[in-house]
């Protein structure tokens, strides 16, 4: 089966996703993903991640970026960080859609 059919079998199995999440490589995702009957490579997953993280939402860069500036509804501006979870987790980079 293909690496969008094991997304989707992640969406419905929280349990087996969690251990995903818990790979430190994408070589050990490849593994679980074998075991489930899908033939997932860690190197394809490493291609989608890449691919799928590419290029952030102008909403997640101003956050990457440091903050945003935003006036008070008295007039007076301030600088705001904002923070993203921004994780090295392989399950935020495969699922991905």
């Amino acid at each position: 089966m293909s690496l969008q059919a094991f997304i989707s079998f992640l969406d419905e199995n929280p349990e087996i996703a969690s251990k995903v999440a818990a790979c430190p490589t994408f070589d050990d995702v490849a593994i679980i993903a074998n075991q489930n009957g899908f033939d997932v490579a860690g190197a394809e997953l490493t291609k989608h991640a890449a691919e799928s993280t590419a290029e952030l939402s102008d909403e997640a860069l101003e956050a990457v970026a440091g903050g945003s500036w935003t006036s008070t509804p008295s007039g007076d501006a301030k600088a705001t960080t904002a923070t993203i979870g921004i994780s090295a987790s392989v399950t935020s980079a495969i699922i991905v859609k």
